[in-house]
């Protein structure tokens, strides 16, 4: 099992609308460090049109955006 990040439940392994998503730390040249984050949406997040707003949530407490102007 994978923990959906949003809403802290396991994500079965029969749930075939779930992603994974992996992003990797790169240095300030671009380059892959070799450290990775992963996120996992499950498939009634999808369902729900819900994937873009959690990703963003998620992103921004990662701090890998800003929504600051």
């Amino acid at each position: 099992y994978t923990l959906s990040l949003h809403d802290a439940l396991p994500i079965s392994a029969y749930d075939h609308a779930s992603v994974q998503i992996e992003i990797a730390d790169v240095d300030e040249h671009g380059r892959i460090k070799g450290t990775r984050r992963t996120v996992a949406l499950a498939g009634h997040m999808r369902q729900r049109g819900e994937s873009d707003a959690c990703l963003n949530r998620l992103f921004g407490e990662m701090g890998l955006i800003s929504f600051k102007k």
